[in-house]
């Protein structure tokens, strides 16, 4: 969030640094400001329009929006531009999710075919030997 605060005729561009609300109705008491430059202010209006289209795309195809949210987190803290990370973070988290059920699948089989063989061995060792 970007506040423009004019005082005294001059502008100045802000940002919140602290909010108290009031306990129980959760009415606004109190916000400190701090104030930032245009290309702070700017990256902000970038990061919170990518914020926007990410969770528009995790609704639309019914992705965790937290989880887009976290991935698109991930490729901004490498360097990348708030939007093209957005634009990839929900094909990123369904390859996670598809590469996680992948691995339980396999773990699963796994657990299956050592569960069989232990099974084979218990029957082959109670039988009697002729």
């Amino acid at each position: 969030m970007v506040l423009s605060v004019d005082l005294d005729g001059t502008k100045f561009l802000t940002k919140p640094r602290d909010v108290q609300r009031e306990p129980v109705k959760r009415y606004l008491e109190h916000i400190d400001l701090i104030v930032i430059s245009k290309v702070e202010a700017s990256l902000r209006s970038d990061y919170a329009d990518a914020v926007k289209a990410a969770e528009t795309a995790a609704l639309e195809a019914g992705v965790d929006t937290a989880s887009v949210i976290q991935a698109m987190e991930e490729a901004i803290a490498l360097g990348e531009d708030p939007m093209t990370a957005a634009e990839h973070a929900v094909s990123d988290v369904t390859s996670r999710t598809l590469a996680q059920a992948s691995a339980n699948a396999a773990e699963d089989a796994v657990d299956a075919a050592v569960a069989a063989e232990a099974a084979v061995a218990s029957v082959s060792d109670a039988t009697p030997a002729p």
